[in-house]
């Protein structure tokens, strides 16, 4: 599985990280057009928080699992006062809460090894440098995580290529780059960058 960072509308560097794999799933922030986008289940992504929400595609997830991977969508805009609903920003930009209980339950009985997303918990935002008690969203990334900690979580959101190892006794190590190492009693959290991506076998 290939998992590809925030696209943001560059959509011919896409196609082209998709075009020799037969499968993928894209972190959010594709673009505000997906008339270029496959249609196939093959490729698909999870809605950001520069997603056009008022349109629908049928590759477009919110939540719950796909082939191994449980997904998550959403994030909340920082520079929300500076667009315009409906042109470039969407109110639904992150799930409700009614929507966070239903992605509450369906991950404590799913119980999943992976996780893509593109925000990430809270407790990340503090290792990424960002201060504050995060967003609706990050917050209820940290509840699931909480309940249940994978083997590893992808996402995007933060534009920047970074791995973090967390220990479940709550040590945490951080690494510049994936971890090679057998998987054990910790979450490998890794923050892909724009049209960064790896590959997951």
């Amino acid at each position: 599985m290939r998992l590809i960072g925030d696209v943001h509308g560059r959509i011919g560097d896409y196609l082209s990280l998709i075009r020799d794999v037969p499968r993928s799933i894209q972190l959010g922030d594709m673009n505000l057009d997906y008339s270029a986008l496959p249609n196939g289940p093959s490729h698909i992504f999870v809605g950001g928080n520069h997603d056009n929400y008022s349109v629908e595609h049928p590759c477009r997830r919110n939540w719950g699992m796909h082939e191994g991977w449980f997904l998550i969508r959403g994030a909340e805009s920082t520079d929300k006062a500076l667009r315009v609903e409906g042109v470039d920003w969407w109110a639904d930009e992150q799930l409700t809460r009614s929507e966070g209980d239903l992605v509450i339950d369906e991950y404590e009985k799913a119980r999943p090894d992976y996780v893509a997303s593109h925000d990430c918990p809270q407790m990340i935002l503090q290792e990424l440098g960002i201060e504050g008690k995060g967003s609706r969203t990050s917050q209820l990334l940290q509840a699931l995580y909480d309940i249940h900690q994978p083997k590893r979580w992808i996402f995007g959101h933060h534009h920047t290529d970074r791995v973090m190892l967390y220990l479940k006794d709550s040590l945490k190590m951080t690494s510049p780059q994936v971890f090679a190492g057998s998987e054990g009693d910790y979450t490998i959290f890794q923050c892909l960058n724009e049209l960064s991506y790896i590959d997951i076998s």
